[in-house]
C-alpha cells in the first residue's frame, strides 16, 4: 500500500548525538551592540552593521541601518528592557506592520539580537522552523510572528529534555 505524500520526521536523538560527536569551533563571537542609550548615531550604526555581519548568513540592507539608527536606537531598547514577553517585543521588531519594522531586518537579525542579551532566547529564522518540523518538535509554523517565536522556543525546550548540555546558539 503506497504511502501519499506522508511528511517524514527525523528522530531526534540520533541527530544529538551526531551533533555532539562533530568537531566544532563553536558559535561565533557576536560583536557587542553598544550602549542603544549613550553611543553616538554613527557608534550605534557601525556596531549594529558588524553585529548584522556577523549573525546573519547574508546580511543586506547595509545602507538602511545607518539610515534608521534612531529608529533603531528606540528598537533596540524596546527588545532588550521591554516588560511584554519576549515573543511580544520581536514580534514589534520583525513583523510586517509591527511598531518597530524595519524593512531588511528580518527575524533572524532581531532573535541574534535577543539572543545576545536575553539568556535563553533561541535564534529563530526559517531554518530552524523548518529544522523543528522535520524534527516533529513543531507540527506546523504559524503565521504570525508572535506564534513562529513560541514555536521555535517550544521546540528548544524540547530539545533541551533531552540535551540539557546544549545552549540555545
Amino acid at each position: 500500500m503506497p504511502h501519499a505524500h506522508r511528511s517524514r520526521t527525523l528522530p531526534l536523538v540520533p541527530l544529538l548525538a551526531a551533533f555532539r560527536a562533530a568537531p566544532s569551533a563553536g558559535a561565533p563571537a557576536l560583536p557587542p551592540v553598544g550602549s542603544a542609550d549613550t553611543d553616538p548615531p554613527e557608534a550605534l550604526a557601525a556596531a549594529v552593521r558588524a553585529f548584522a555581519e556577523a549573525a546573519l548568513p547574508i546580511p543586506f540592507h547595509a545602507d538602511l541601518v545607518a539610515a534608521q539608527v534612531k529608529f533603531l536606537r528606540h528598537a533596540l531598547n524596546h527588545l532588550a528592557r521591554g516588560e511584554d514577553p519576549l515573543a511580544d517585543r520581536l514580534a514589534r521588531c520583525a513583523a510586517p506592520g509591527g511598531a518597530y519594522f524595519v524593512p531588511g531586518l528580518g527575524p533572524g537579525f532581531w532573535s541574534a539580537l535577543a539572543s545576545a542579551t536575553v539568556p535563553d532566547a533561541p535564534r529563530w529564522c526559517p531554518a530552524v522552523e523548518r529544522g523543528a518540523v522535520a524534527l516533529g518538535l513543531v507540527r506546523e509554523v504559524p503565521a504570525d510572528a508572535r506564534g513562529r517565536f513560541d514555536a521555535v522556543a517550544r521546540a528548544l525546550d524540547a530539545v533541551r529534555a533531552r540535551a540539557a548540555d546544549l545552549s540555545a546558539a
